[in-house]
């Protein structure tokens, strides 16, 4: 995926992850909310935006994937600065990308989030 650029969400220095949000690993030994590869085509992440939250409902998971998300919807972190890199030396060979966002999220939970289906096709 040359060009592409590697979006990280994380909790903004001083702010405390709720228990809740340490069900992934990661989230809880490195700090990481979210991240994900995107084109460089794509838009870039913006203070406001927030990282996505995936969750599995029952009555649409496929049988045998317990596990699988199915619904997505914004989480009750929001992006309130970013830090963004340009990658002179490609890091990674399989998945090269070009710009690395760094993006610092303080905790304010949603009301009423939108549960949206995820689009597999």
């Amino acid at each position: 995926m040359r060009g592409g650029k590697w979006v990280v969400f994380r909790p903004e220095f001083g702010h405390a992850v709720p228990k809740i949000e340490h069900k992934e690993k990661r989230v809880a030994t490195m700090g990481i909310l979210h991240d994900h590869l995107d084109s460089l085509d794509s838009r870039d992440p913006e203070v406001g935006d927030r990282p996505p939250r995936f969750i599995s409902v029952k009555e649409f998971t496929p049988v045998g994937k317990d596990k699988s998300s199915t619904h997505w919807c914004d989480s009750d972190w929001i992006v309130t600065r970013i830090q963004e890199f340009e990658v002179v030396e490609p890091i990674l060979r399989k998945s090269d990308y070009e710009k690395v966002f760094i993006c610092y999220c303080e905790y304010k939970p949603l009301k009423n989030p939108t549960l949206r289906p995820i689009n597999f096709g």
